[in-house]
């Protein structure tokens, strides 16, 4: 659990920081975090992105919170809390909002640090406990990623759009969050899906590892966070179904 007024001091990293640096990344320096911009080549990655690929986001900020008066706190921190048990948010400012539990949350981007600054600032009430995160956060993205997916996990992620999943990806134990990219072009339809993959920490570099050999036998590669972004959603939306295997 996170003692009050604890924070963070120095700059974040990924878990699979190891991994990035053996490809030699162009980093950037974002609101206390070390991002691979990207791996050398900023067009091919734009152009690999949407089919198949592979980045990181472990060194954004994440939290959690449990308890009882977990979701009424976050509301009331203007967090868009999803209504049901497995689903999630995405606000304006791309945050990740996914509702693990009936009392349980888990927040990853802007709004994970600006809760975790407010709790600098004062404690929450009595039953609602925040929890440090320091997942392993990857991002499989691309046409050709329910491919890569059908090597390593035995859930079927054919129309999975929208669900929070919890299973087992390449032997290791990962939440799933399927989302809808965004089309880098008019051609693009359906959009490109993106597939968030959240696991233990000490995982991280094993899950990056493999995925990454199994993306470069179906032509992907490795893309950093200018191409990454291109196709996460900016619009707000929220998603409700959910699976476990």
């Amino acid at each position: 659990m996170i003692p009050p007024k604890a924070s963070r001091r120095g700059p974040r990293y990924s878990a699979v920081h190891a991994c990035l640096e053996r490809l030699e990344p162009a980093w950037e320096r974002r609101d206390g975090a070390l991002l691979p911009l990207h791996f050398g080549d900023v067009e091919a990655e734009a152009a690999i992105a949407p089919v198949l690929g592979l980045a990181d986001r472990g060194a954004l900020p994440r939290i959690g919170l449990k308890g009882p008066r977990a979701v009424a706190w976050a509301e009331a921190q203007g967090i868009a809390v999803p209504a049901e048990a497995h689903g999630w948010t995405r606000a304006a400012d791309g945050t990740l909002a996914v509702r693990v539990g009936k009392g349980e949350l888990f927040l990853e981007g802007a709004g994970a640090a600006a809760l975790e600054a407010g709790i600098d600032r004062a404690a929450p009430p009595a039953g609602c406990w925040p929890v440090r995160r320091e997942d392993a956060a990857l991002l499989l993205c691309g046409r050709r990623a329910p491919a890569v997916l059908a090597q390593t996990c035995s859930y079927d992620f054919r129309g999975a759009a929208g669900r929070f999943v919890m299973t087992r990806v390449a032997l290791v134990s990962c939440s799933v969050l399927v989302e809808a990219g965004e089309a880098i072009r008019e051609e693009d339809a359906p959009p490109a899906p993106v597939y968030h993959l959240w696991a233990a920490p000490s995982y991280g570099p094993y899950l990056w590892d493999a995925l990454l050999a199994i993306a470069r036998e179906c032509g992907g590669g490795p893309v950093g966070e200018l191409a990454a972004a291109t196709l996460l959603p900016a619009r707000r939306t929220e998603r409700k179904d959910a699976g476990e295997r």
